[in-house]
């Protein structure tokens, strides 16, 4: 019953019973330990760190070797400490895919210094979206989720050094772009000069 509800979409009511005594029947469930992961000591090429926010004030950070959840810690908030205090029980990987949130810059730095550091592409693209809007109006704008989007496709090491390429071109376009002085409306706004609207925040993504 409980599985239904959780996994397969059931509400209380279509599984026949009312929701006092469908709480009352579930609430051991909510009480079940989850085992921890066994730590091994492998080493892999690659750990994605990410923390998820969840109800009641609590933060799940997990590590993820691209296939299973390797270890996981629990915290109030993503920081340098509570990263530490996950990354202190496995060794250092090759790479660690990370999203580049709070504190685990500082962490990477204390704990795994010699790993490669790799920021999430989903990530990328989805503050970038964040920044521009998904229809952004300037040049600039438009510029730079189209980099954004790109960035995306990128697959293999001659990928990369292309999408470098177009990137290196591309900064210097958009910082002569961002210099314009915005075009008036008389003087035909729309042609898309280097004025950005108040939901365009372009040199936040140049930033990141």
């Amino acid at each position: 019953m409980f599985i239904k509800w959780l996994l397969e979409g059931y509400s209380v009511n279509q599984l026949g019973i009312g929701k006092p005594s469908f709480a009352t029947k579930t609430a051991w469930c909510w009480q079940v330990e989850v085992p921890k992961p066994s730590v091994t000591g492998e080493v892999y090429d690659q750990v994605l760190l990410d923390g998820i926010y969840l109800a009641y004030g609590w933060c799940l950070i997990t590590a993820t070797n691209g296939e299973k959840i390797i270890d996981w810690q629990w915290c109030q908030r993503e920081n340098s400490a509570a990263y530490q205090a996950l990354m202190n029980r496995l060794p250092a990987p090759t790479v660690v895919v990370t999203d580049g949130g709070t504190g685990i810059v500082k962490a990477l730095r204390l704990t795994w210094p010699q790993s490669r550091i790799q920021r999430c592409l989903f990530h990328i693209r989805a503050n970038t979206i964040t920044d521009l809007t998904r229809n952004p109006q300037s040049e600039a704008g438009k510029a730079l989720l189209g980099l954004a989007n790109q960035l995306m496709g990128v697959k293999t090491p001659e990928d990369a050094g292309k999408w470098l390429s177009l990137i290196n071109t591309g900064i210097g376009y958009i910082a002569i772009t961002l210099t314009r002085k915005p075009t008036l409306p008389s003087q035909n706004q729309g042609n898309g000069g280097g004025h950005t609207s108040g939901s365009e925040k372009p040199i936040n993504v140049l930033n990141a």
